[in-house]
């Protein structure tokens, strides 16, 4: 960065990396609006710290981070412009690239993706997962369920990248394909559609989407009805942990001997602490489960207590 002085008034400037100056130019210019140098020279200082290093650093990652990582550098520029002319300038930019973009292209999807550049960086497109960290901070589930939750949008947003091009078209389909591949059961998906639903209700709030697409789905017949699952036998039960115990595997052997005698599921043992296992009281509580009727005491066999 250095200083020019212009018409008595202090300007900032700085030359732009040569593999950043498709996204933000040649150079990057600032009126300090001050005569004085040293003051002007204390307010470069804080442009740099605060704007221009920044705006570097993510034009340089966007040049190996694809489209989505470009649009979203725009997209935040473009939010945080300081001024209306600088609004504007940064709009006729991103107008610019995708024109050019549009203009080189030699398939419908490669003009499809210049559309999508266009829409993403002025902010008519909004990343399916943008806004999910803000929407799992704000409702009342356990870090497991939110975890699953979590999963199930960016998954969503892996196939469907962005919110308003989802329609009740692309969702079914996205649905359809996920049973397909997966083999969900019907209980599964009504899980998923739970979640997503829930999440466009935080979009709509925010008037990022108008109406819900996963409402109103058909169900594949593909999906499975019931549970596949067959219980082990009590042989069966006890063999295992013998198999455990001959490959030195004794962790899973005490584990596979308490959900035995206890009927408890493997993550809510996994989870259990020292503090929730009362010994004297022969009973350990169940502190983290799916449900709330999972939360629980559970007593202790005396066959369990050496394990214990």
């Amino acid at each position: 960065m250095y200083l020019v002085k212009r018409h008595e008034t202090w300007w900032a400037l700085h030359d732009v990396p040569r593999k950043a100056q498709h996204i933000l130019g040649r150079r990057l210019t600032r009126s300090l609006q001050t005569k004085d140098h040293a003051q002007a020279k204390r307010l470069a200082d804080l442009l740099w710290l605060h704007d221009w290093d920044r705006r570097i650093k993510n034009a340089l990652k966007a040049q190996h981070g694809g489209d989505d990582a470009e649009a979203a550098l725009f997209r935040d520029m473009i939010q945080q412009a300081k001024t209306e002319e600088e609004r504007e300038l940064l709009e006729d930019h991103v107008a610019s690239l995708a024109r050019d973009r549009f203009d080189r292209a030699k398939t419908a999807a490669e003009a499809k993706a210049a559309e999508r550049f266009a829409g993403a960086a002025l902010g008519t497109l909004t990343p399916t997962a943008e806004h999910l960290e803000e929407w799992l901070g704000g409702i009342q589930d356990t870090e497991k369920t939110k975890s699953m939750k979590r999963s199930t949008i960016l998954d969503l947003a892996q196939a469907l990248p962005y919110a308003q091009e989802i329609d009740a078209k692309a969702a079914q389909a996205w649905v359809t394909g996920i049973v397909k591949k997966d083999g969900l059961s019907a209980k599964t998906v009504a899980r998923i559609l739970s979640s997503i639903r829930g999440y466009w209700k935080h979009l709509t709030a925010l008037s990022l989407v108008k109406s819900d697409p996963f409402t109103g789905l058909t169900l594949p017949p593909t999906a499975k009805r019931g549970t596949s699952w067959k219980p082990f036998t009590p042989a069966q039960v006890v063999d295992l942990v013998k198999r455990a115990n001959a490959n030195s595997d004794h962790e899973l052997a005490d584990l596979i001997t308490i959900d035995m005698w206890t009927g408890a599921r493997i993550e809510e043992v996994c989870s259990l602490k020292v503090q929730d296992v009362d010994l004297a009281g022969k009973s350990f509580n169940v502190t983290d489960s799916k449900t709330k009727a999972g939360v629980r005491e559970v007593p202790i066999h005396e066959e369990l207590l050496p394990t214990l």
